[in-house]
């Protein structure tokens, strides 16, 4: 069964407001199973993207296709290549549950925003 401590949480907590200091973070447990990250203000503008879920298996500096327009999104990849290692640090190799597959130690999951309050580009 996934799970992560408080202090696990409180120290990859610090370890990424030291990485990005110039973005207000929010990192938080969700049920002990796992650790979110929303990014709620900084300096980049991420597409005009207020609130999205972020998937770490996307390299966003690659080009894609969204509605007519070919996009990408290398200030979301700048971001994703610090958060992302330092949320799966120590995290190990999942096991194998006969009834669900493969199971990892915790879930992360990154945002762009919350879903009630949208992420904010920070001014001088």
């Amino acid at each position: 069964m996934p799970y992560i401590t408080k202090e696990q949480v409180s120290q990859k907590r610090k370890q990424l407001k030291a990485a990005l200091p110039q973005y207000k973070l929010s990192v938080t447990t969700e049920h002990y199973s796992g650790i979110k990250v929303a990014i709620m203000r900084g300096p980049n503008d991420f597409h005009g993207i207020e609130y999205d879920q972020l998937n770490p298996y996307i390299d966003y500096r690659e080009e894609r296709w969204e509605g007519d327009d070919r996009v990408s999104y290398p200030q979301i990849a700048e971001v994703m290549d610090v958060i992302m290692p330092i949320l799966n640090e120590g995290k190990g190799a999942s096991h194998e549950d006969g009834d669900y597959g493969s199971i990892p130690d915790y879930y992360t999951w990154v945002h762009i925003g919350k879903w009630d309050k949208p992420y904010e580009i920070k001014t001088k």
